[in-house]
């Protein structure tokens, strides 16, 4: 397989870092709006795996983001 273009690499690490906010802003929202004391179990699962998967992607990748997903599916 060809290594991939510089341009490439960047348009990956942008996504990288826009799906890193996009978990820390998940986190941010069930910090502040307290969720875990509304949601049921099944809510808090599908929203652990939501977080993790943003977040995995962005700091470790696809198979970060794929396995912390995995982890936290219902």
């Amino acid at each position: 397989m060809e290594n991939p273009r510089k341009t490439d690499k960047i348009a990956t690490y942008i996504a990288r870092i826009i799906a890193c906010c996009v978990g820390i802003l998940l986190v941010g929202i069930f910090i502040a709006l307290k969720i875990w004391k509304t949601a049921n179990f099944e809510q808090l699962m599908m929203y652990g795996a939501m977080t993790g998967l943003c977040l995995g992607y962005g700091l470790g990748g696809d198979v970060l983001g794929a396995k912390i997903f995995s982890l936290l599916r219902i």
